[in-house]
């Protein structure tokens, strides 16, 4: 139980040097942040927190994924766009994406790519 409190920063003893201690305002704005992305603003970000503080690097760790999925997303809408104005060719840039991202993006780039042979054979020979 004193480890429980240590780590909610509450006072059970003699702090710990092994145990980090979490500043209480640095905890409300990773909640703040995830709840505010929940609900669909992905522009939110941690920030003001150390690197080097007990937190720095979760919050780097909410922040690159909020970037992984503003990045899918911005990329999923602009070949959506591109396909439903018949530019087919447009491809979803994969850099930088993992895992789920990656496949999601391959799958959408598979579909882009049936689209633009399907257009290609429904158009009529020149020759």
């Amino acid at each position: 139980m004193a480890l429980f409190d240590r780590l909610r920063g509450g006072d059970a003893g003699a702090p710990d040097p092994d145990v980090p201690t979490w500043d209480p305002g640095e905890l409300e704005q990773l909640r703040d942040v995830l709840r505010r992305a929940s609900m669909g603003d992905l522009e939110v970000r941690v920030s003001g927190i150390e690197a080097d503080s007990a937190l720095g690097g979760m919050a780097d760790d909410i922040n690159h994924l909020l970037d992984l999925v503003d990045a899918f997303l911005r990329e999923t809408e602009g070949s959506l766009t591109a396909a439903e104005e018949g530019r087919h060719h447009r491809r979803f840039v994969l850099r930088g994406m993992l895992g789920a991202f990656a496949a999601g993006a391959r799958q959408i780039n598979s579909v882009g790519a049936a689209l633009e042979e399907a257009r290609a054979g429904a158009l009529p020979d020149a020759s």
